[in-house]
Formats: C-alpha cells, sequence, structure tokens
C-alpha cells in the first residue's frame, strides 16, 4: 500500500530509532542515535541465538519450526472443562466425576475434588468456635432449618437392572412396583427410579425375579409378544451414616462414604413428597395447584424447593424456598397446538418451501415450533379411556393428513388386507367422522401407531422445557412475586 511506507517511518520516529529516524526525533535516543551515524562503521555482528517461545497452539506444532510443546498439565484444570478426547495428565483416560452421582446436591467445596483434578485444596477453612464479640447481636431470619435427628445405622446399597439396562424409566418404575417384585422385598426398600436401591435389610446372594405384566394387569399375553422382565438385584456397597457425623465434627474428611451417605439422605427425603407430588430435580409441585395461564398453551405453577446441605459448625440443615415451574396446560393437544400457533395452523404447519440450493424442502417457522410438543406424554380420548389408563409418547408430527395417510387393515368377513385412511378408520370402526382431517398426523414413539391430533389430550404436570417470550415472562414475574411475610 502507498502509505504503508509513510506510517512505518513515523511509529520508527516516535521510538526514536530505526530506519527511517533522523535527529529531527525530538527526542534524547533520536539525538544520541544521530551522533553516533558519523562514527567509523562497525562489522555487523550476528544476533545471538534465542530460544524460540513457546506459544499455546491447540492445533499441534510445526515440527520444522518449533520443538514439540511439553504435555499440558491438567492438574488445576476441572475435568468439566476439558474436551472428552484429552486425557488427564500423562496418558490418564477422561474419568467421571465422583460428585456425577447426584447433581441435585449442594455439596460442600471438598467434595469437588474427590476426583484429585486440583492441585491445591478446596475445602474452606473452618469458622472459629469462638464468635466475634464485637459489635450488638441482631437476629437474622433464613430459609434453612437444622436438622436435629437423622439416620446413622448401615444402609445397603444395591443395583437394579431391568431387562438389558436401556429401558425406560416408565417401564423400570412398572416393574419395580410390580407384585412379584414387591413380594420378594419389604417396605423399607427405597429406589431411585432407575439404577439404584437402599434398604436396612442385607440380602444374600442377587435376587432374579421376572415379572409378567400382562398377567398381573389381567391381560392375555398375545403370541410371541411375551410382556415378561428379568430384574436382577444384587449388593454393591455398604452406607455408613455415621460418616455424616464424623464429617460434621471434623474427624473425617470428607470422601466418598461421606458422598453415599449425603446422596442417600437425599433420596430418603424425596422419597414419600415424590409419590403424591410432581417432582422435578429438588422441587415439589401440587398435581391440583391451581395453575396461572401464560398463553400459549403454558401455566406457570408455585411450588417447594428442598436441599440437604452441610453448615459450617458442624451441622446439617433443610434449605427450603419457594419454586417456580412452567408447564404444557392440561388439554386436549388441538385446544394447545392452537394456542401455540395463536390462530388456526392449518395453512401455516402446511406452508413449505423448497430449498434453493438443494433438492429438499423447508418447514415453516409455525411447524418448527410444533416440534416442541415431540417426547410429550399423550392419551386418546375417543374411546372412553380413562387418564393414565393408556398413553402414548409423541415422536413427531409427519405432514401426512387422515385423507393421505392410509395402511393396511384386516377385513374379518373376508380375511383380506384391505388398505384404508385414518378418516375411514376411525369412521368406520369407532363411529367418529373427524372434524379436522386436514391436520398433521401425531407419529408415537410406539411402532405403527398413528393418531389425528383432534383424538389426543395431553398428560397433566408436564414440564415445558423451552425458553418463554417476553409476554410470558411478564406474565409468570408478577404471578411468582411473592412477598416477604408469605414466603415465611
Amino acid at each position: 500500500m502507498p502509505g504503508a511506507g509513510k506510517k512505518r517511518q513515523q511509529s520508527d520516529r516516535r521510538r526514536g530509532g530505526g530506519a527511517g529516524g533522523g535527529a529531527g526525533g525530538g527526542s534524547r535516543d533520536a539525538a544520541e542515535t544521530a551522533s553516533a551515524s558519523v562514527a567509523p562503521p562497525v562489522a555487523a555482528q550476528e544476533p545471538e541465538p534465542t530460544t524460540p517461545v513457546q506459544a499455546d497452539r491447540p492445533m499441534g506444532y510445526d515440527g520444522a519450526n518449533s520443538p514439540p510443546p511439553a504435555p499440558r498439565d491438567t492438574s488445576m484444570i476441572p475435568t468439566s472443562e476439558l474436551p472428552r478426547d484429552v486425557p488427564l495428565g500423562l496418558g490418564e483416560p477422561f474419568e467421571t466425576l465422583a460428585t456425577d452421582i447426584n447433581r441435585r446436591l449442594d455439596l460442600p467445596s471438598a467434595a469437588y475434588n474427590l476426583n484429585k483434578q486440583y492441585a491445591l485444596p478446596t475445602s474452606l477453612p473452618r469458622r472459629a468456635p469462638q464468635m466475634n464479640s464485637a459489635g450488638k447481636p441482631v437476629m437474622i431470619r433464613i430459609n434453612a432449618y437444622n436438622i436435629a435427628q437423622y439416620p446413622t445405622q448401615t444402609v445397603y446399597q444395591y443395583d437394579v437392572l431391568v431387562g438389558s439396562g436401556v429401558e425406560k424409566r416408565a417401564l423400570i418404575r412398572k416393574v419395580w412396583e410390580s407384585k412379584a417384585v414387591q413380594k420378594c422385598l419389604s417396605e423399607t426398600w427405597i429406589f431411585d427410579g432407575n439404577r439404584l436401591a437402599w434398604t436396612l435389610d442385607k440380602k444374600p446372594g442377587e435376587l432374579n425375579i421376572v415379572v409378567d405384566l400382562d398377567a398381573e394387569e389381567g391381560k392375555q399375553a398375545r403370541a410371541g409378544r411375551e410382556n415378561k422382565h428379568r430384574v436382577i438385584i444384587r449388593q454393591t456397597t455398604k452406607v455408613p451414616l455415621g460418616a455424616i457425623t464424623a464429617y460434621l465434627k471434623g474427624t473425617l474428611a470428607f470422601d466418598s462414604s461421606v458422598l453415599q451417605a449425603i446422596n442417600f439422605l437425599d433420596h430418603l427425603l424425596r422419597f414419600t413428597p415424590s409419590k403424591n407430588l410432581v417432582s422435578i430435580r429438588q422441587s415439589f409441585f401440587s398435581k391440583g395447584e391451581k395453575k396461572n395461564d401464560l398463553g400459549g398453551g403454558i401455566e406457570a405453577l408455585k411450588g417447594v424447593f428442598q436441599s440437604i446441605r452441610t453448615y459450617q459448625g458442624g451441622r446439617l440443615g433443610l434449605n427450603v424456598d419457594v419454586s417456580n415451574g412452567s408447564f404444557w396446560q392440561y388439554h386436549t393437544l388441538e385446544y394447545v397446538v392452537v394456542q401455540m400457533t395463536k390462530s388456526h395452523f392449518l395453512m401455516k404447519c402446511k406452508d413449505v418451501k423448497p430449498h434453493p440450493d438443494a433438492e429438499k424442502m423447508v418447514s415453516s417457522a409455525t411447524w418448527r415450533d410444533l416440534k416442541r410438543l415431540n417426547r410429550l406424554g399423550v392419551f386418546p380420548r375417543h374411546r372412553g379411556i380413562k387418564i393414565g389408563e393408556r398413553s402414548y409418547i409423541i415422536d413427531s408430527l409427519i405432514k401426512a393428513d387422515a385423507f393421505t395417510y392410509k395402511f393396511e387393515l384386516k377385513n374379518h368377513e373376508t380375511g383380506a388386507m384391505d388398505r384404508t385412511s385414518i378418516y375411514e378408520y376411525f369412521l368406520k370402526r369407532y363411529d367418529v367422522t373427524l372434524r379436522h382431517p386436514q391436520l398433521p398426523l401425531v407419529q408415537t414413539t410406539k411402532r405403527g401407531v398413528v393418531f389425528p391430533i383432534e383424538i389426543l389430550a395431553l398428560q397433566n404436570n408436564q414440564k415445558y422445557n423451552w425458553r418463554l417470550d417476553e409476554q410470558q415472562v411478564g406474565d409468570r414475574t408478577t404471578y411468582v412475586l411473592w412477598e416477604g411475610s408469605k414466603r415465611r
């Protein structure tokens, strides 16, 4: 560039030297440089070799111009901040943190170094037993309560395997609560709903139970489709609850035994309320509580938050506060969809545009918004089915309507397979005339099961996990704000 040389000369003059530096630099260094320019020429000296500066190069190093970098020291970096393909230290494989046993717990700082990923201690210094006597004592009210008494005996922890281990939580819970399993257990068992169970009873060996859900529900087993599930329960470890007392007294450092004991107390605290309330992490919501309509098929609900915590001074406490949550409305799926789109959505969701660069279709914004319904629980209403008697999970909405979607159905009179549409099936089988047969259909996670939107209703108390719009945020803020006196 033409102006590059002038800018470089000007910067050299400001520094008082360089290729363009003269006596007019206006500084002492510039004057010394000008006087030195009349001295006899001196042979140029080779610059002393210097060690190249090793920069952070996450993508590797240039082997021709720089030596290999030293191994990265990960002793002071939390494991959660490391990429999955970065080893810990020198050749150590990636490991799961001990605190992953229960992400709901509010643990002391010492718990987060059980994997020894920090070089420095993470525990806080203990408070002096003698309080400060200066000043004037005041009363401060906090939303925490001391736990005066808690169990200290040894609890046995068991691993629970249902089927192959990949079954869904709903099926695991159903198998665990079956008569065949409960007959082999006592009433002192606590189950986390997935893989862990605790009890005061020691069971030698392992329990191997086969549960026939069809037989328990009084249904006749279908040929080739048995509804049997194997349950294996085996003891894995002992949980000494006395470790909590030893840690609070300062006679035991925070280790895995203390973590397992606090984890058990958390499940013990949640066991009873989770049977009658909607449990979401550390919050509980009443199933019959009146909700506040936020629009768009969403409702706000107040609940209770609770968490076991350790406090300085050797105390175990319970933190309790008001919790707020957003839920899908307990209504028909057709009503919720209309509320989401703020109008009749037939033309909007069918509006697809061709992609300009490829042979594919791009859905409208409304159709993409309706993907929020995926993974929600629904139940059909056309056969007088009771709530909870039969439920399905939405896999997706498909761009086929009750006229165009056809399937094979056996004709009981002729024995032949007839091809029929969804509209004809509901009309002939259930004497139901669909009011909106042009609407998209709902594909469930059960293979081959498809429903019209107007037939389904949402199950109650399903958490809304998407971002609220500005109007919904304002309405929820107005609803959840409480005065201090009402929060007590």
